[in-house]
């Protein structure tokens, strides 16, 4: 609440000063004002925008390469680490997989060449 009540005294202040000083100062520093509002509001709208870049739900959407796997869970390997991994689908150690979803410390995953079809259409 009290940050509404400073926003509200710059702008008083502001459109105070517009009227004080005179046109060859107040038309500059609004001019200026006004883009660096513009350039801020663009910079928080990419920055609301662009995927997460930390945490361990920055890899949903990344590969992996099976180390090993049987059944329908195994082993895979990620920029380094090792992770738990299940799938529907039966790997070979060194087949590239594709990471769908992250859940604790398991990772999801399906075939790299399945990432990338489209999925197919529900009728």
């Amino acid at each position: 609440m009290a940050d509404h009540g400073l926003h509200l005294i710059l702008v008083v202040l502001a459109v105070a000063g517009f009227f004080v000083a005179p046109p060859s100062i107040a038309i500059p520093v609004l001019a200026a004002v006004i883009a660096a509002t513009i350039a801020t509001s663009i910079a928080v709208n990419r920055a609301l925008r662009a995927p997460i870049r930390t945490g361990n739900e920055r890899i949903v959407g990344e590969t992996a390469t099976v180390v090993e796997w049987e059944g329908r869970t195994g082993l895979v390997r990620h920029r380094g680490e090792l992770w738990r991994a299940t799938s529907a689908s039966l790997f070979r150690p060194r087949e590239s997989v594709h990471i769908e979803q992250i859940e604790g410390t398991l990772l999801r995953v399906r075939p790299e060449d399945a990432s990338k079809s489209p999925a197919p259409a529900r009728g």
